[in-house]
């Protein structure tokens, strides 16, 4: 049983029941404002950064201290929840920053070792690939045929 509770430790009960929203309350807090900048093109601003760096150790720090009472097996499951924030977090900086990119003009790179052809981007170059499908399956290629399959009328 964990015997450092706040309430334990003399803290009132309205305390208790907000320091983990005050804890964890740093982290979206911060980060609406990075994801903020980073849509506006701006780079990340220093002071929530630092807000979100010392929430993201507030909380894992108190989050490993409720549970090391069970062990390191309590401890690393207690201070995970902490840790996929903060992988979470990550993850949307890079879109954001990536959306940002593309919005800029920057050209997609295509995945290391993909030798796929890119899609085609009108109806007169998919044509010919659709039709050349079908054809390795003994399928109708036709006009009639093809508007069928994408349910579509010909005109």
């Amino acid at each position: 049983m964990n015997t450092s509770s706040p309430a334990r430790n003399g803290q009132a009960p309205v305390g208790t029941v907000a320091l983990p929203f005050t804890v964890d309350g740093m982290i979206p807090g911060a980060s609406v404002v990075i994801f903020w900048a980073a849509s506006q093109g701006l780079r990340r601003p220093p002071r929530p950064v630092a807000v979100l760096l010392v929430g993201i150790g507030a909380t894992i720090g108190a989050n490993l201290a409720a549970g090391i009472g069970d062990g390191w097996l309590g401890a690393a499951g207690s201070a995970w929840s902490g840790l996929a924030l903060i992988l979470i977090s990550d993850v949307a900086m890079w879109l954001m920053g990536t959306i940002r990119g593309l919005t800029q003009g920057d050209v997609p790179r295509p995945g290391a070792g993909c030798s796929c052809p890119p899609p085609p981007t009108s109806l007169a170059a998919a044509l010919p690939l659709a039709r050349a499908e079908l054809r390795q399956f003994a399928e109708p290629v036709g006009e009639l045929a093809l508007a069928d399959r994408f349910g579509t009328l010909p005109p």
